[in-house]
């Protein structure tokens, strides 16, 4: 008659199949009956908290475990109160909501899911995430590196997706365009700022839907886009937009009000100075010592007999023209004067005139 299989030996062996299974996964594994008393862990679990691996044999309680464990971090400084991590663990492993990350004595951190089994019991795996842990560690500190970086440049900045929607920003780029705290969120669209500055006039008079298109397309040109323009608070911003390999764009703001005000200034006077120039009877000359260019006024030019076009801005039209016999004179008067031994330089000397005579010339000046 056939032999019939035994039962008991059958059990074994599927006892030691899962026992080897469990054995060649790289998580820890531990099973807890239903009286929350140790059945079998694998190597793996007792690696990963060795200081309680001597106690990790079945039958031994689930609290023992967290005591010993308590003890280990208390004594490595990671927890200040052994029996009320005990208490907050004890309640997290009966009723199993989340994953539990947790930092090991050795400086490794496990990660923890548990979950109940239909008889009572708990199973737990639990796996070491040291490497992540060290990832996320060292993207916080990009983040907070960036973050310092954009909160203490001069010029606002604000980044977007390939979607055109704010990623990133800081307090300067708010500050400039005047952006409410609505739309300080990540995700906000690029073309909802644009339609809300086109309607606060920012874009000047007109349609603001048009003029928001308008702009929307300047500003996500795949060449990049640049303008200036003033905003309703009067200030004059330079904008810069750059694409970015993703497809998102990044563009910065800058302040040139200063700038531009110093621009206007400088071509008023420039214009003060032409016509101071044009209507003097004494001719005019402005020596660039750094670049080594002079401006003759068209009077210096005519009292020598020649037209603007006829001479350049070369120190040479000038000191060509002086008398031999006064040259010398003349650059030890205007050596002086550099050198700090004159107040200001004076000189008169013979200049030659375009018919060939020299005619008699005072000239003043004064560095700088």
């Amino acid at each position: 008659m056939p032999s019939r299989s035994n039962p008991v030996s059958a059990s074994l062996d599927i006892e030691g199949l899962l026992i080897d299974a469990l054995e060649s996964v790289d998580e820890g594994f531990v099973f807890f009956d239903a009286d929350d008393r140790l059945v079998l862990c694998n190597d793996r679990y007792r690696a990963l908290y060795p200081h309680i691996a001597p106690l990790c044999v079945p039958g031994t309680p689930y609290r023992a475990l967290l005591e010993a464990d308590a003890a280990d971090k208390h004594a490595a400084g990671l927890i200040d109160d052994p029996e009320a991590w005990i208490q907050e663990r004890l309640e997290q492993h009966l009723a199993p909501q989340r994953l539990i990350e947790q930092r090991q004595s050795n400086g490794h951190w496990v990660q923890i899911s548990e979950h109940l089994t239909v008889d009572g019991g708990s199973a737990g795996i639990h796996h070491d995430i040291t490497e992540m842990k060290a990832r996320e560690e060292q993207l916080e500190r990009y983040s907070h590196m960036l973050r310092d970086t954009l909160e203490n440049i001069s010029q606002g900045l604000a980044g977007y997706d390939r979607d055109h929607r704010m990623t990133l920003w800081n307090e300067r780029y708010v500050e400039l365009i005047d952006l409410p705290p609505h739309f300080r969120i990540a995700g906000t669209p690029l073309l909802d700022i644009i339609r809300f500055c086109a309607d606060r006039g920012d874009y000047g008079p007109g349609d603001p839907e048009t003029l928001a298109r308008i702009s929307y397309q300047h500003l996500t040109n795949p060449r990049g886009h640049s303008y200036e323009r003033r905003t309703t608070r009067g200030r004059m911003l330079e904008i810069r937009v750059v694409p970015i390999r993703d497809g998102g764009l990044v563009a910065t703001f800058t302040d040139i009000t200063e700038r531009k005000q110093a621009e206007e200034a400088l071509r008023q006077s420039e214009e003060r100075y032409a016509l101071a120039a044009a209507g003097a009877n004494d001719g005019l000359w402005d020596w660039d010592l750094e670049a080594n260019h002079i401006f003759y006024s068209s009077r210096w030019k005519q009292m020598l007999g020649h037209a603007d076009p006829e001479i350049g801005d070369g120190p040479e039209e000038w000191f060509s023209r002086i008398h031999p016999y006064d040259v010398q004179q003349v650059t030890a008067q205007l050596d002086a004067h550099l050198a700090g031994a004159l107040s200001h330089f004076e000189s008169e000397h013979r200049m030659l005139h375009e018919d060939g005579t020299y005619h008699w010339m005072l000239t003043r000046g004064q560095a700088v």
